[in-house]
C-alpha cells in the first residue's frame, strides 16, 4: 500500500472539510463504473495534453502549491475527462463568457486555431467514487465542489488521493466523478495519475479539431455567441 500524504490544509480548510477517514465511509459504497466499451472526451489544447506525460498545471482538484517540490515535481495529478464532449470544451474553458456582456458567451480564438477534441477508451472499466448523488449532501461539500475557490477545491483534491491510496488496491477507485461547475446538470471525471499511468500504454484516443467537431457548429450558430473581446493592451 502506498504511503498517505500527509495534509494540513491552510486557514480553516481542516475545519470547513471532510476528513480523509469520512471521506473513505462517505464514499465506499459510492461507486459509479464507467466500461471500457463508452467513450469518454478531454478537450485539449495540444496532441501532448490530451495524455500527458508529465504533470500538467494544477487545476481545479490540484495539487496544491503546498505539496510541490523544490524542483516543480508533485506526488500526483488529476485527467479532467468528461462523458459529453460538450461538458469537456466549457470546463476547459474554450467557450467563455465576458463579465461586460451578460448574457452571452465567446469562443477562445485560441481554441479555434490550436483546440482539440479527444475521444478516449481505457482498456478496462473505470471505478470512480461518485459525488453527483446524495454522498456530497451527506459529507456536507455540495456547494465547495462547485465554488470558485480554487484553494479549497485543490486541498479537496488532495484528500481524495489520500483517501484513495488507503482503499486497497484490487478495489481502489480510479478517480472520482463530480457535478460540471461550468454545465449544470452534467458530470466530469477525474483519473488519478497512477491509474493513468497503469493504463498509458493501453489507452487509445482519437484527437479531431475543435472547429472540425460536430459540437463546433452549433456553438458558432447560436444567437448568444459574440465575437471574443478585444485583446488587453
Amino acid at each position: 500500500m502506498q504511503k498517505a500524504i500527509q495534509l494540513d490544509p491552510p486557514g480553516d480548510f481542516g475545519a470547513a472539510m471532510p476528513s480523509v477517514g469520512q471521506i473513505i465511509t462517505g464514499l465506499t459504497n459510492e461507486i459509479v463504473q464507467i466500461k471500457s466499451s463508452e467513450p469518454l472526451y478531454r478537450a485539449a489544447w495540444s496532441r501532448h495534453a490530451v495524455l500527458p506525460e508529465k504533470a500538467p498545471r494544477p487545476y481545479r482538484f490540484g495539487p496544491p502549491d503546498s505539496l510541490r517540490a523544490a524542483d516543480g515535481t508533485v506526488p500526483f495529478w488529476w485527467l479532467y475527462l468528461a462523458q459529453l464532449p460538450e461538458t469537456t470544451i466549457w470546463e476547459a474553458r474554450f467557450c467563455l463568457n465576458d463579465v461586460t456582456r451578460p448574457g452571452t458567451y465567446y469562443i477562445d480564438p485560441g481554441a479555434e486555431r490550436e483546440g482539440l477534441i479527444a475521444t478516449l477508451a481505457f482498456p478496462r472499466t473505470l471505478r470512480l467514487w461518485n459525488l453527483n448523488g446524495e454522498a456530497s449532501s451527506r459529507l456536507g461539500i455540495y456547494d465547495s465542489l462547485s465554488s470558485p475557490d480554487y484553494e479549497w477545491c485543490q486541498e479537496f483534491g488532495s484528500r481524495m488521493h489520500e483517501a484513495m491510496t488507503q482503499i486497497e488496491p484490487a478495489v481502489r477507485p480510479d478517480g472520482f466523478i463530480y457535478p460540471s461547475r461550468r454545465v449544470r446538470g452534467n458530470t466530469a471525471i477525474v483519473v488519478s495519475s497512477e491509474a493513468v499511468e497503469s493504463m498509458r500504454a493501453q489507452v487509445t484516443s482519437q484527437c479531431e479539431r475543435f472547429v472540425d467537431h460536430k459540437v463546433y457548429e452549433p456553438l458558432c450558430a447560436h444567437p448568444l455567441r459574440v465575437p471574443p473581446p478585444p485583446p488587453v493592451a
